[in-house]
């Protein structure tokens, strides 16, 4: 029994065995030879997120520590927790008052305008080698609640996505 198994062994073996094909572009029996060899670099890219903004202060706009992308992709930052009207939503220093502001984002180049095809509440936007965004953005001063927000520091938590895309 043991030497009957081990010949189907041998012959399943035998049987798997094939012999390995290489085709090559060119045939070479005596000098050298070429190959071409590729790999492809994946995008990369850092951008940077502030631990504070002072709305205040302006507009913010969005630096890239570094930008290795192709020349068809783009990287977008957006805010992932507005409501559905674009506002964030401000808490006062005390924790007893709410406010929400709109959110407004513009080109940072004078006249270049809001490019096509960026996703909904995109703050930041780099393309090429740029490594400043192409859009900056902050919070409106109009208050659309009440007509008198409370006196004092108000704050909010913003939620930022990094995304590759076309």
């Amino acid at each position: 029994m043991k030497r009957l198994i081990s010949i189907l062994i041998a012959l399943c073996l035998l049987l798997c065995m094939t012999p390995m094909t290489v085709s090559a572009d060119s045939q070479v029996y005596e000098g050298t030879g070429s190959a071409t060899m590729s790999y492809r670099e994946y995008s990369s890219y850092c951008i940077l997120i502030p631990e504070f903004i002072d709305a205040e202060a302006g507009y913010y706009t969005f630096q890239a520590e570094y930008l290795n992308i192709t020349d068809y992709e783009k990287v977008f930052v957006t805010v992932t927790n507005l409501d559905e009207n674009n506002r964030l939503l401000f808490t006062h220093e005390s924790g007893n008052y709410t406010l929400k502001k709109n959110l407004e984002v513009y080109e940072t180049t004078y006249g270049a305008g809001l490019p096509d095809g960026i996703p909904q509440n995109c703050v930041g936007y780099f393309s090429g080698e740029d490594t400043t965004s192409k859009v900056m953005f902050g919070v409106g001063f109009d208050n659309y609640e009440c007509e008198r927000a409370r006196a004092g520091l108000y704050s909010a938590t913003v939620e930022f996505a990094v995304n590759l895309g076309t």
